[in-house]
C-alpha cells in the first residue's frame, strides 16, 4: 500500500468543484492506497469580466485538511496560482504526491493504482501542458524523491504583475517546447517545467479537445454538442487519455463560472453520463 498527498488550492467560489472532483476520485479509487486530501487556501485575484470574486475567502471544504494558506500581496492569478503551488512543495510528506485543479474530474477505474504503477517508470505523469510534453499543473503526480532531483518551479513570468510571452530562441529551445524556433509561447504558471525538468522522464496524458474524434466524454445530444463546441471553446472541458481511456477531464476557468451556472452545469452532466454508461454509477 503506498501513501498518497492529494494537494489542491482551493478559494474563491471553488468549493463545491473541489468536493465534486474529490467524489469522481472517490468512487473510482482502488482501496489499495492511503490518500491524505489536503488542501492550500488561496485568493484569486485581478478583475474578472464575468464575476466579482477577486480576494474572496471561501468557506471551508469539509472533504480536505487545510495545511496553510497564502497572504493577500496584490498580485495577479498566476502569480498567486503559482504561489501557492510553491508553498505545496513545502508541504509534501508522502512518497507520493498529485497536485490537482479543483476543476477535474477523474474518470479512470483504479486511477490511483494505474498512477503508481506509472511512477515505478516515469518521473512525472499527469495532463499535458499545452506547450510540451511534461504534465501541467492541472494534474501534476510524481513522487517525493523528485524533489531531491529538481527544484520545480511552476512561476509564471511577469512584468509588473502580467504575465508575458516569450519568443523561442535556438532548436534546443524549441525541442524542449515542441515547438518551432521563433515561436512565441505565454510564460503562464507552469511554462518553466521543461527548462527545470530536462532529462527526466515524463508521461503526459494527451489533450484532447471536445471537437476531436478521439473524444470520448459524451453529450447529451446535438444541442449541447453545439454549446460545447461553437458557443464555447472546444478547448474547454478538455480529455486527458491514459492507456486509450478517458482518465480525466478538465473544465477550466471554474473561478469565472458559477458552479450552479449553465456551463460548469453541462460539464458536470457529460461526466455524470459517462459514469453511467461506463461503470453503471450514478452521481
Amino acid at each position: 500500500m503506498a501513501t498518497i498527498d492529494f494537494f489542491c488550492l482551493i478559494g474563491g467560489n471553488s468549493v463545491p468543484y473541489v468536493d465534486f472532483m474529490k467524489k469522481t476520485c472517490n468512487v473510482l479509487e482502488s482501496g489499495h492506497h492511503k490518500i491524505l486530501w489536503k488542501a492550500i487556501e488561496t485568493i484569486y485575484t485581478g478583475k474578472d469580466a464575468r464575476r466579482k470574486i477577486q480576494k474572496k475567502r471561501s468557506e471551508k471544504s469539509k472533504e480536505f485538511k487545510y495545511i496553510d494558506s497564502i497572504t493577500d500581496r496584490h498580485k495577479d492569478a498566476s502569480e498567486n496560482h503559482a504561489e501557492s503551488l510553491q508553498l505545496i512543495l513545502k508541504h509534501v510528506k508522502s512518497e507520493y504526491v498529485i497536485i490537482g485543479d479543483v476543476d477535474i474530474a477523474i474518470t479512470f477505474k483504479n486511477w490511483d493504482d494505474w498512477i503508481v504503477k506509472a511512477l515505478k517508470s516515469y518521473d512525472c505523469v499527469g495532463f499535458q501542458y499545452r506547450y510540451h510534453m511534461f504534465p501541467s499543473p492541472q494534474f501534476f503526480c510524481f513522487k517525493k524523491s523528485l524533489l531531491k532531483k529538481r527544484e520545480l518551479d511552476f512561476r509564471p513570468k511577469t512584468r509588473q504583475h502580467r504575465v508575458v510571452k516569450y519568443r523561442l530562441k535556438d532548436k534546443e529551445e524549441a525541442k524542449l517546447f515542441g515547438r518551432r524556433v521563433g515561436a512565441t509561447i505565454v510564460c503562464d504558471t507552469g511554462w518553466r517545467l521543461p527548462l527545470v525538468l530536462g532529462g527526466c522522464t515524463s508521461y503526459p496524458m494527451p489533450r484532447i479537445f471536445g471537437n476531436s474524434p478521439k473524444h470520448q466524454l459524451p453529450f447529451r445530444n446535438a444541442r449541447q454538442k453545439k454549446y460545447c463546441i461553437q458557443t464555447n471553446s472546444p478547448r474547454t472541458m478538455s480529455e486527458f487519455h491514459a492507456d486509450g481511456k478517458l482518465f480525466g477531464t478538465h473544465m477550466l476557468a471554474s473561478r469565472v463560472y458559477d458552479y450552479h451556472g449553465r456551463f460548469a452545469t453541462t460539464w458536470r452532466d457529460r461526466i455524470s453520463i459517462y459514469f453511467k454508461k461506463e461503470y453503471g454509477i450514478i452521481l
